[in-house]
């Protein structure tokens, strides 16, 4: 069937419609006329795949990913970045359109540079391939380079595939770069005991150019080299934070976000306030030193013993 791609809709999918039907095609741009196959009919609606870009939109840009369509981490690279703001804007402020009033959301904020900004990634390790798992599969992309993730990442992401004979018993590795990649945090799960993890550790080191902490996991126990935690900077506060501590992801927004933040509780900072799910004091360390009293509230030890240091 031929159907054009109006607009983009949650989950990364292109929405058109045939017949009346709303049909969600992934990788569709809105602007695309495309050749579509059905692959799941439903009564009110239906999902179906590409067989052929007729006439492609405007907004349709070549992926910066070779694996991009095949991983399942990324679903709009091959859009341009303002179409992908605009509709990340319409898609919230439909999911709130009936609990909040018409202008109450602000705009939106964009990432600026909108590459190399994340901060931590988990990879897959199996069959000698490392990456991410393939869209609604256990099934690993091999990836050579992340152009979402960090330099260090990518760096650390090469070390490990040269070294992927002593990584025969490690199914999981975790990144996680300080926010001006001084510092990478690598965890990885195995089992076994590393033998290699000294040449692995002084690998990581020299080619990433940051200071590491190497933490194997393996049959309940921990093998770990370097630094445990790492210090991040927000909003010009100093915030620890670990090998098992979220902290937000995207290097250049977390300011910005802690900022809005601050800016929307001014007017009751003299009264008590309270934050759920804290982690390590996010916002709870800036608001604590803007004066406000804060009882904050997080049930993940590793991030509970971070957030009382912070």
């Amino acid at each position: 069937m031929r159907i054009e791609i109006e607009s983009l809709a949650l989950g990364g999918y292109g929405l058109g419609r045939w017949e009346g039907k709303v049909v969600f095609v992934p990788y569709g741009v809105p602007g695309d006329v495309l050749e579509v196959e059905i692959t799941e009919d439903h009564r009110d609606y239906a999902f179906g795949r590409i067989l052929k870009i007729e006439e492609p939109s405007p907004h349709r840009l070549s992926p910066p990913c070779p694996v991009f369509g095949r991983c399942g981490g990324c679903q709009w690279l091959h859009m341009d970045y303002s179409l992908q703001l605009e509709a990340k804007e319409v898609l919230v402020k439909r999911e709130f359109r009936k609990v909040l009033e018409k202008d109450a959301l602000q705009p939106i904020v964009p990432s600026d540079p909108h590459m190399e900004y994340r901060t931590r990634a988990k990879l897959w390790v199996a069959k000698g391939q490392i990456g991410f798992y393939q869209e609604k599969s256990h099934q690993v992309v091999a990836l050579g380079h992340c152009p979402v993730m960090t330099s260090n990442m990518n760096k650390a992401l090469l070390v490990l595939y040269h070294r992927l004979k002593d990584l025969r018993r490690v199914g999981e590795i975790d990144l996680f770069s300080r926010g001006d990649e001084e510092t990478l945090l690598v965890s990885m799960k195995s089992r076994e005991r590393l033998g290699a993890i000294h040449d692995l550790f002084h690998a990581l080191k020299k080619e990433t150019e940051s200071r590491v902490g190497l933490r194997v996991l393996w049959k309940g126990k921990v093998s770990h080299l370097g630094p445990k935690t790492m210090e991040e900077e927000l909003l010009g506060h100093r915030i620890l934070v670990g090998h098992d501590t979220f902290f937000q992801n995207n290097r250049f927004l977390r300011d910005k976000l802690a900022a809005v933040v601050l800016e929307q509780a001014k007017p009751w900072l003299e009264g008590p306030a309270l934050e759920l799910y804290a982690g390590v004091g996010t916002f709870t360390v800036p608001l604590v030193k803007e004066g406000a009293r804060v009882t904050a509230v997080e049930g993940h030890i590793p991030s509970a013993r971070l957030l009382k240091e912070n």
